[in-house]
């Protein structure tokens, strides 16, 4: 069964708190000295202290939700999309995903 239904993204402290103490009980691995395979360790933990400390999560929820959400439901899974009709005479529909 598929379905698409209008959705609200929602804010909740608790999911917050969960985040946060997650990412503090990390076990960081040893980092690989001279190596290219992408990112540093320091970056890494410095990415998710802003996640966890700096990020503005209820700000960016409320923008989030000036736009038209909704989610497609299938046997598969839930995907959250947002439908917004494009600009101007010629726009050009655009699927932006993340996994």
């Amino acid at each position: 069964m598929t379905s698409i239904e209008p959705f609200t993204p929602t804010f909740s402290s608790d999911q917050l708190e969960d985040l946060r103490s997650r990412i503090k009980r990390t076990r960081w691995p040893d980092e690989i000295r001279e190596s290219d395979w992408g990112n540093e360790l320091q970056f890494l933990k410095d990415l998710c202290r802003y996640w966890s400390e700096d990020f503005d999560w209820q700000k960016q929820i409320d923008r989030l939700s000036r736009f038209p959400n909704y989610r497609f439901q299938s046997d598969e899974g839930k995907i959250h999309f947002l439908h917004v009709k494009g600009r101007g005479p010629a726009a050009i529909p655009l699927i932006m995903t993340h996994g």
